[in-house]
């Protein structure tokens, strides 16, 4: 018991050094989550788009209000705008089929597809700003 104590008291030095810096990272990194993911749910509102779930098509208002809700069963689950769409935005749970996004004049595309390039537009806006 007596050996043990050192390299215990080590890793808990360790651990106490660490665990504000890991925490700050932590933060940093989810910062802007609440913004992306708030962002992303006005996009599917404000679409003109279709949104097609287990093969019935939604429109945007009605697509994020059920998006928002199952958002919310999630949310623990959910530390990032990318688990946000991987976990919420992506498939149905009771069929595994993924959402479907039908936009006026161009073809279907997967909803994580759809949802990551207007990610990724949010974000490069963001940082001209």
């Amino acid at each position: 018991m007596t050996r043990a104590m050192p390299r215990l008291t080590a890793a808990l030095t360790i651990l106490v050094f660490l665990h504000p810096i890991m925490a700050a990272r932590a933060q940093e990194a989810s910062a802007g989550t609440p913004a992306e993911i708030s962002h992303l749910l006005n996009h599917i509102r404000k679409s003109d788009c279709m949104f097609v779930r287990n093969g019935v098509g939604y429109d945007g208002r009605i697509a994020a209000a059920f998006v928002q809700r199952k958002y919310e069963s999630l949310q623990d689950k959910v530390r990032n705008a990318e688990d946000f769409i991987l976990l919420v935005a992506t498939k149905s749970e009771e069929s595994g089929k993924p959402y479907q996004v039908r936009c006026p004049g161009r073809q279907a595309i997967d909803a994580s597809r759809w949802l990551r390039i207007e990610l990724q537009s949010y974000l490069a806006r963001a940082n001209l700003e």
